[in-house]
Parts: C-alpha cells; structure tokens; sequence
C-alpha cells in the first residue's frame, strides 16, 4: 500500500510506519465499542504524525505514507475491501479465496497476496488441534506471484511437523517444475518435500517427468496410457510414493453420484447444478444433491439436450422471485445453508 518510492531511507521510513502501527493500536484500545484498528486508523495517525526527536524527514515521510493511502481507507477504491471491520469467521472450517482475476489489479494483487499468505500460515499452524488440508488449485499461478510462491513453498516444507496436509493442484507437472533447460526455482523444494504425487494423463516433453519426478521408462509408458477422464464415470491417474519415485501405483477414482454432482466443473452440468438448486427450494440442500444424483447419476455431459436446456429455462438458470425477508431472519438461513453443505461433505466422508 505505501511501498518503497525509491527514495530515502527506508530504515527511517520501516522505523516510522512501525512507532505508528503501535500507536494506532495503543489509540484504539481506548475505544469500548471497537478496539480493533482500521487502516484509516492508521491513516489518521499518519496524517498527524509528529517525531518525538522534532524530525522534520520522519513527518514528511509520514504525511507521504499517509497520501499513499489513500486509495485503501474510507471512500478510496480498495477501502470496502481493506478499511472494514472483518466479516469472515476465519475459524470456519471451510474457508476459500478465489485469486484468479487478482493479477489484473497489481496493486491489488500484492496486497492480496499477503493478507492470504497470511491467513494461510495460521491456520496451517496447528495450534488448534486440527489437521488442516490446505488446497492450492491452479498451484501454478500462485508460483507465478513473488508474494505466494514462497509461502506455497513454506507450507509444503513446514506441513509434517504442523499435522497439516498441503495438495497442490495444476494441469501439468512441468507447472511445478519447469522444464530442464529452464526451471522454476520453486519446484524442486516442492518436490523434495513432496510424499505423494498423483500424475493424470500428460501431454508434451516427457523428460520433465524423467528429469524431476525420476520415473522409468517403464512407468513412462503407463503414463503414456493413462486414458481420458469418462465424466461422471471414472479418472485414471498414476500414484508415485517417494522422492525418488520408489513406489508406484494406478488408481482409479469413481465417484458417487452425490460427489460427482458437487465437484463437477464442466459448463453445461454448472448451469443445470444451478438451476435445479434454484427450484426446487422445498427440498434441504442435500435432498436436492441426493435428487440431482439420483436422477443423473453419471452427470449429464452425454445425454441429449434435456427439455429444460432446449426451453431456455437453464440458462435464466430458473431463479424464482426472491422471498422477503427481513435482516433478523437472513442470517439464520444461510447458516442453515452452511450446515446443510457441511452435512453434505460429512456424509461423503470429505471432512
């Protein structure tokens, strides 16, 4: 947010903002009705920032500090996101970030990625008595982010001894680790710290898999083989257990109607998945999933057009009138809806 402008000390600069962080804190635990601190907090402190040594470089850095801010706090572009009180239950036990319009915004993106990275590390800490499973889809633009990629790489080395689980999630295993003449310089520490592997079917330069992951020619020629994804049927992947792949298997995963239906990203059964949770609202939300299971099992990406798709009913995704409600009872149906979901992953043994 306030960034080193290249001039100065930054010694001067890091020494200040933090006598002004302390500050900030000591001021707002005067306040009985919120003693947490915004960044307008902070903001303000700057703004009327004054050296205790009558320095006049250490005010005018501060009143610099403080014009930076001002995108982030009270009416600025970002202050929604970053000068409001948080709404976030971070001991949920389901907690997601979607960063894949982040890079967009650089600004953005940085700021961002420290508040995830953040997040990340604590609850990958294992100070709660809790295993838990940190999940990094399309693990490859994280890498791609020199605010993330070191703290993906800090919770695959520190996960054994937190009791936590790390899954890393890409399209390729050259995402990981690049390429021999160029690789990334994350990917071997991932690797090395790597217990299990799980290699989908493959596509491209082979000697990636030869060079880093050390497989054989014969394990090559499996992976070679490994088939197509049967949607809603089955996925084939090969298992390699070791660092220096001294274990392999394959694996078949068939899911239940019920798993297929709530992990399914294919566009067309995204569509019908919202449109058929969207009327049929007599049902809790696991009876509507246990239905949509029920009646198309193996989804719907080979079936015809049904009739509801060629109505056009799908695509206006059939979202009846919204009912009224007031603020007092909101609340409590959509920690209804929460529970529902968690008992949905409960019954499929996912938590």
């Amino acid at each position: 947010m306030i960034g080193d402008s290249g001039e100065g000390d930054t010694d001067l600069l890091d020494n200040m903002i933090m006598n002004a962080i302390r500050k900030t804190y000591a001021r707002a635990q005067m306040r009985l009705d919120n003693p947490i601190p915004l960044y307008s907090d902070l903001y303000d402190e700057l703004q009327n920032y004054y050296d205790e040594d009558k320095n006049p470089r250490v005010n005018e850095a501060a009143r610099i500090a403080a014009a930076k801010m001002r995108a982030w706090v009270n009416n600025g572009m970002y202050a929604r996101l970053f000068d409001r009180p948080t709404t976030i239950d971070m001991s949920t036990p389901w907690l997601y970030f979607n960063v894949e319009q982040l890079k967009d915004d650089p600004k953005l993106e940085v700021a961002m990625s420290l508040l995830i990275a953040y997040t990340t590390t604590k609850r990958a800490q294992g100070k709660t008595n809790k295993r838990c499973i940190t999940v990094l889809d399309e693990c490859w633009s994280l890498l791609q982010s020199r605010s993330l990629a070191p703290v993906v790489v800090q919770l695959f080395r520190t996960a054994r001894k937190r009791n936590a689980c790390v899954w890393g999630i890409s399209q390729a295993v050259e995402d990981f680790t690049g390429t021999p003449d160029k690789p990334n310089e994350f990917g071997g520490a991932i690797l090395a710290t790597t217990a299990i592997k799980m290699i989908g079917r493959q596509k491209g330069n082979f000697d990636v898999l030869r060079h880093f992951v050390h497989l054989n020619e014969t394990t090559l020629n499996r992976v070679k083989g490994l088939g197509m994804t049967e949607k809603g049927k089955k996925s084939e992947f090969l298992i390699v257990i070791g660092e220096k792949s001294e274990t392999t298997h394959s694996l078949h995963i068939v899911p239940t109607p019920l798993e297929y239906w709530l992990l399914t990203t294919y566009p067309r059964e995204r569509w019908y998945r919202q449109w058929w949770l969207a009327t049929h609202p007599d049902m809790s939300l696991i009876e509507r999933y246990e239905e949509l299971g029920r009646l198309f099992p193996n989804g719907i990406s080979d079936l015809p057009e049904l009739p509801e798709e060629r109505s056009g009913d799908v695509n206006r995704m059939g979202v009846p009138a919204p009912r009224k409600m007031d603020t007092a009872s909101a609340a409590p149906l959509a920690a209804q809806e929460e529970n529902e979901m968690n008992s949905v992953m409960e019954v499929e043994g996912v938590l």
